[in-house]
């Protein structure tokens, strides 16, 4: 910590925190099949998967398009005080970058998670993405949340967070993907990081 750093801190009379936190629920709502407009604006998923959580939107070398959007829960209960930053790292498969760019919305259904949820997200909470890599081989998908975002993870302090994770380009621009890729199932957990005082 610099003097800055130090001081400013003495001068408030607080300190701050800064803790990650693994996401509590995860599970990818999903759509397949050969018409992008169908599994875009659908109203349902064809199944929500909570061994297989990531976010893409694609075209399989099959000519199929496929969609992923990722529901991710945070518990908050630990944390004290006001949330001033925080940042999401989304796991990305490995051996195809399926999703480079991502948005954060907020997951609007506090219950039960159904195949209706396909389309229960609301807001930005910010867009983007810088690829880090974590447990040495992992790739990670790095996103600070908006003040909009911000704003929201301080209404649940002391409960739960609920996200939506999507792909940007496609998905949320809802223009159709070209690029044929092959991909597979991930079930490696998701972070939540905040700094909080």
């Amino acid at each position: 910590m610099t003097t800055a750093n130090w001081i400013q801190m003495f001068m408030s009379g607080k300190s701050e925190t800064t803790t990650t936190l693994t996401n509590s629920y995860k599970a990818t709502l999903a759509r397949s099949g050969a018409v992008f407009a169908t599994q875009h604006d659908a109203t349902t998923a064809g199944s929500f998967n909570a061994s297989s959580t990531q976010c893409y939107c694609t075209k399989g070398t099959d000519n199929n398009f496929y969609i992923g959007r990722l529901a991710l829960r945070f518990n908050l209960s630990a944390i004290s005080g006001t949330i001033k930053k925080a940042y999401i790292y989304v796991n990305v498969y490995s051996s195809e970058d399926l999703t480079t760019n991502i948005i954060i919305q907020r997951f609007t259904n506090t219950g039960t998670v159904v195949v209706g949820d396909y389309i229960s997200f609301a807001d930005n909470y910010g867009n983007g993405g810088t690829k880090v890599i974590l447990n040495v081989d992992k790739p990670y998908l790095k996103l600070e949340l908006n003040n909009n975002g911000i704003t929201y993870l301080n209404t649940v302090v002391g409960d739960t967070a609920n996200l939506m994770i999507r792909e940007y380009t496609k998905d949320y621009l809802n223009v159709e993907p070209t690029a044929l890729v092959n991909f597979g199932s991930n079930t490696i957990d998701h972070f939540l990081e905040v700094t909080y005082g």
